[in-house]
This record gives structure tokens, C-alpha cells and sequence, in this order.
């Protein structure tokens, strides 16, 4: 097959290719603001670059991977990243043989749910980051309306090198043996290491004859929540184990409530997959790169 990925110089881009050039022989062609993502991969990708992508002919790709989109930018950012992906689905969209894996978030939903998040549960956007998201799906079904396509709303994506997520600043204050102080500690994350979010994809792909043109949606999670609480103590347990022991968990009391977990349940059932990776797997991959083992 040939896959195009967009934003593949991205935290999850960059996981997918790695995961395709070891599992499969498939033809990648990759797009990125960071043309650096050559370096890594070499001769293993096609590099396209975003200033040509309205050149490129899609007549021939089997699935766009489609996970650009700006995470963190002000006004004009979003409005040049929807105008790029708007021009990106009207290039495909006369090639209804090029289908489109969606990489969407779990933000669609309601950080003070009350319970884990199944396809169907209310949206409610809350950011300018979650807007843009749905509209992606909108703007994809509406473009691509004759394509096979599917959905997938991603959990919060965690490993090494992403220290915007919460325990990878827990690592960094353990590996400083500082004190972790949280407010509360109730309240849930649904994280996915993103190793196992590149595995899911692949299994989407290696099951692309049985995606149809209706817009499918799933949820990809881990089958677990961890309270702030659980994801401090591991941070401080893991730490034990690399000789950082002088950290303690210090819980201010508070009724701060926050709730990201996922019901993935429908995607395991349809794609006979399950995550490979704990919160304690991941904890250890972060400190291994954080200390350069």
C-alpha cells in the first residue's frame, strides 16, 4: 500500500512511521513543517514538503494518516493550519480510491465527565484546539464524503521527549529529587503510550478492507484511568527503581475534578486489539531517555 501521513515530524507521526518502516514494506510518503524527520528515516520515506503538497499526486495513495493540526498556536496558526488541511481534502478528493485515517482527540468530550467517554457521549468543546478538531471531522466527511475513512479519537498521548503531559514532568521532579505536590489527586487521565497508538493505527490498516465510506468513529484508550494520585506514586515508584528515592507525593486537599479517560471499547471489539503498555511501561521509557540509558 501507499501511505501518505501528514504532520509526520509530530509526537505521533513519527511513532507511526517508525512502527510501519519495522512492521511493514508499505510505500510512506510523509509531510511535515520539520524537514528534519529526513535525518531519521532517510532513504525509508518519500519527504514531501508542505509548500508542495498541493503539487502531489494522490491518485495513487492508498491512506492518508492525516494527524497535522496546530496544538499549540495562536489565531493565525489555526487559521493557516484549517486553510492547509481544507486545501489538503479538496486535492484527495477526486481520488475516491485514497482513503483517510482521522486523527482526532478525546477533547470532543467534556473534561468534567463523570465517566469514561463512549463514541456517543455528548461533545462538548470546550478550546479553540477542541473546535478545530470536530470541525476536521466535519470538514473530512463533508470533503470526503465517497472515501472509506474512519475517525479515531486518541486518548492523551504519553512517552519520552512529550514533557507537556503531566508524568513527564513528575520524572523531571523526582530525577531533581524534588517533592511532588498535587491539589486534590482525584481526578482521572485516560493516557495511551504512543507506542500502542501507532500499533492501533496499523491495525486500521491491516484491516482497511473492512472500513467503509460512512465515517466510522472510535475511541483508542488504554482499558485503564489513573487518578493524579496513582500517576504521582508511580512516578516516585519507578523513580525508586533508577536509584531517585528522595521524593515524596504531597496532596493539598481540594475538590478539583477533572476526567480524560476513554471507553475504547468498541475499537478492541471491531479490531481485535488491546494496548501493550501500563502507566508504569511508559513511566520507565521516560526515565530511561530522561537519563540517557
Amino acid at each position: 500500500m501507499k501511505i501518505f501521513i501528514t504532520g509526520a515530524g509530530g509526537f505521533l507521526g513519527k511513532n507511526i512511521i517508525r512502527k510501519l518502516i519495522n512492521t511493514s514494506n508499505h510505500a510512506i510518503y510523509a509531510t511535515s513543517l520539520n524537514s528534519e524527520i529526513m535525518a531519521e528515516f532517510e532513504s525509508r520515506i518519500l519527504f514531501i514538503p508542505n509548500d508542495a503538497v498541493s503539487d502531489f499526486d494522490f491518485s495513487e495513495v492508498d491512506i492518508v494518516i492525516n494527524c497535522a493540526f496546530p496544538r499549540a498556536a495562536d489565531g493565525a496558526g489555526y487559521a493557516q493550519g484549517l486553510d492547509f488541511l481544507n486545501e489538503l481534502f479538496k486535492k484527495i478528493q477526486p481520488h475516491t480510491n485514497c482513503g483517510m485515517i482521522d486523527i482526532s482527540s478525546q477533547s470532543l468530550y467534556s473534561s468534567m465527565r463523570t465517566e469514561a467517554a463512549a463514541e456517543n457521549t455528548q461533545k462538548v468543546l470546550e478550546a479553540v484546539y477542541d473546535v478545530g478538531k470536530y470541525c476536521m471531522e466535519i470538514l473530512i466527511d463533508a470533503r470526503l464524503a465517497d472515501h472509506k475513512r474512519v475517525h479515531l479519537r486518541l486518548a492523551s498521548l504519553i512517552g519520552p521527549k512529550f514533557d507537556q503531559r503531566i508524568i513527564n514532568r513528575f520524572v523531571k521532579l523526582v530525577i531533581a529529587e524534588e517533592d511532588i505536590t498535587i491539589n486534590g489527586g482525584q481526578q482521572l487521565f485516560g493516557f495511551l503510550d504512543v507506542r500502542d497508538c501507532a500499533d492501533a493505527i496499523c491495525a486500521v490498516i491491516n484491516q482497511w478492507d473492512r472500513i467503509d465510506t460512512s465515517g466510522q468513529v472510535y475511541n483508542v484508550g488504554a482499558e485503564e484511568s489513573n487518578s493524579l494520585k496513582t500517576i504521582a506514586d508511580i512516578a516516585v515508584q519507578v523513580g525508586s527503581q533508577f536509584g531517585y528515592d528522595n521524593s515524596k507525593v504531597l496532596v493539598k486537599e481540594s475538590d478539583e475534578w477533572k476526567n480524560t479517560s476513554l471507553d475504547g471499547r468498541k475499537f478492541y471489539n471491531f479490531f481485535s486489539w488491546k494496548p501493550q503498555y501500563k502507566l508504569v511501561d511508559t513511566t520507565k521509557s521516560i526515565y530511561e531517555y530522561d537519563l540517557n540509558l
